[in-house]
């Protein structure tokens, strides 16, 4: 569906699928896919800085609702916009942090609609991939989740010590904008669920 748009997909590791989508691609002569094989870990940003977006995809079972995929946060840390095929959990945080396309997973037009739509307007591409590094070092790095285990304990610490006040009864102190992060760019929230894709 995407031989004629310009699109190359770079498969990268060894998945229990692997040698079966090897010989399919073989098999419909498929020029704009290439496999690598697992990379060392200092590899993967330079693969990912590489790439103009990240497709991240799980089968379509309950079971995966509650996995993250890790390379969703290594996609946000360089920057780089995600194309999230995944449900449950890890799909809330894509569109929380605005730093991707969410589709349903195992529907491949929207998949198509999704990656001709990030091609199409690279500007869209550049807000995604730049909220999902704001999201990367303000929420999920090492020091924010530090943060915030410490502050989760200091409430219950306080809430022990000052009796009415319970442990999580303290809101929740809201993250100052930045460019490019999700409070200053509002308009960008269309490219977050598959409903919007054209």
């Amino acid at each position: 569906m995407l031989r004629g748009d310009d699109v190359r997909f770079l498969f990268v590791g060894e998945g229990a699928r692997r040698e079966e989508l090897v010989d399919l691609a073989e098999r419909k002569r498929l020029d704009n896919v290439r496999f690598l094989p697992r990379q060392s870990r200092e590899d993967v940003p330079a693969i990912l800085t590489a790439s103009d977006a990240v497709v991240v995809h799980l089968r379509d079972d309950p079971l995966f609702e509650h996995v993250i995929p890790s390379k969703i946060f290594e996609a946000m840390a360089v920057g780089r916009p995600i194309i999230h095929a995944v449900r449950g959990e890890s799909a809330s945080i894509v569109s929380e942090a605005r730093c991707g396309i969410t589709v349903k997973p195992e529907f491949p037009l929207e998949m198509v609609s999704a990656i001709r739509r990030l091609k199409g307007d690279p500007g869209l591409a550049r807000r995604l991939g730049a909220n999902g590094r704001s999201a990367a070092e303000e929420e999920f790095c090492r020091t924010a989740a530090a943060r915030r285990m410490l502050d989760a304990l200091g409430r219950v610490v306080k809430g022990e010590a000052g009796g009415p006040r319970a442990a999580g009864a303290t809101p929740r102190r809201a993250r100052p904008s930045s460019p490019g992060s999700p409070e200053a760019a509002p308009q960008e929230r269309p490219a977050e669920a598959s409903r919007d894709i054209p």
